[in-house]
């Protein structure tokens, strides 16, 4: 719930560039604050480009809302079942997340 009102009152378009992406990522708290000559900085930046790659944003030169919706719940069902239970918070059910390559849109079902 917490995440569909924050997600509705951002004020984007039907497509996300890369810089868009970024600040999303670090509005969820998946991107941490580090200076730019930190090896943590450096770590993370590579990971957001390898996330923008698997979303095929370097090919189309942006990601659809929807897909970049997609993947931010896929990565915060990641934290429910691992990690939410071992710090004793109670996990929910949520979206399962599969890319399909040959039209690069991500697809959510339910478990």
């Amino acid at each position: 719930k917490k995440f569909n009102g924050e997600w509705n009152d951002l004020d984007l378009g039907s497509e996300v560039n890369y810089v868009k992406a970024g600040e999303l990522m670090n509005r969820f708290s998946f991107l941490g604050h580090h200076p730019e000559d930190s090896p943590h900085y450096t770590q993370e930046r590579i990971q957001l480009f390898d996330m923008w790659k698997l979303l095929k944003g370097e090919q189309n030169n942006s990601v659809s809302r929807r897909n970049m919706r997609v993947f931010i719940l896929s990565l915060l069902n990641v934290y429910d079942e691992i990690w939410a239970p071992k710090l004793g918070q109670s996990a929910y059910t949520s979206p399962k997340l599969d890319f399909h390559p040959s039209t690069a849109e991500l697809h959510s079902s339910a478990k």
